[in-house]
């Protein structure tokens, strides 16, 4: 009980200000076309982020060799995703005097992200997607955020045991515990 307490406390028990000239680990809450999510950004060095998540959404399949992104609101997926993110553009943002709040800033990014499927639904296989994107991401308010990406990846459907590669687009928009 203790535990649970410790980490649903976690996210609070940080700084709740941001300083606008320097990246932070931060908790956030998410939702987009991935679907909605819990996770934690852990800064590794100056311009670097490890991302884990957590959260319920779409799913994947392959048919005919075509990769199908599949959400059901009745029937959601649970996954985890994790990425390493290079933001390469923080010192320009800097020097041009524009904010690094809730880690505003381009990057590039390497994400796997493995989808549970469901076995009651056809079109929801377990699966997992490797990917490599350039994104963006912006402060809209003083903990809210909006992320976008677009790039390629590998889809394996681990049902089918067959992969294909697969362009990726996605955008959320986050709230920042910390």
């Amino acid at each position: 009980m203790k535990l649970t307490k410790f980490f649903l406390l976690l996210p609070f028990l940080g700084n709740a200000q941001q300083s606008n000239d320097t990246y932070r680990n931060s908790g956030v809450i998410e939702i987009g076309t991935h679907g909605l999510s819990v996770g934690y950004d852990i800064l590794i060095g100056n311009k670097s982020f490890l991302n884990f998540e957590t959260g319920v959404g779409g799913g994947y399949n392959l048919n005919d060799d075509a990769v199908s992104y599949v959400f059901n609101f009745s029937k959601p997926t649970p996954y985890v995703k994790s990425s390493y993110s290079f933001f390469y553009n923080k010192d320009k943002r800097i020097t041009k005097g524009k904010s690094l709040k809730n880690n505003s800033g381009n990057f590039i990014e390497v994400q796997l992200k493995y989808s549970f499927g469901n076995k009651n639904d056809i079109d929801l296989n377990k699966s997992l997607l490797t990917d490599l994107h350039w994104g963006i991401q912006r402060s809209i308010g003083s903990n809210f955020y909006f992320r976008t990406h677009v790039g390629i990846g590998y889809l394996q459907d681990f049902d089918l045991s067959k992969g294909n590669l697969t362009p990726t687009l996605g955008f959320k928009f986050g709230y920042n515990l910390l």
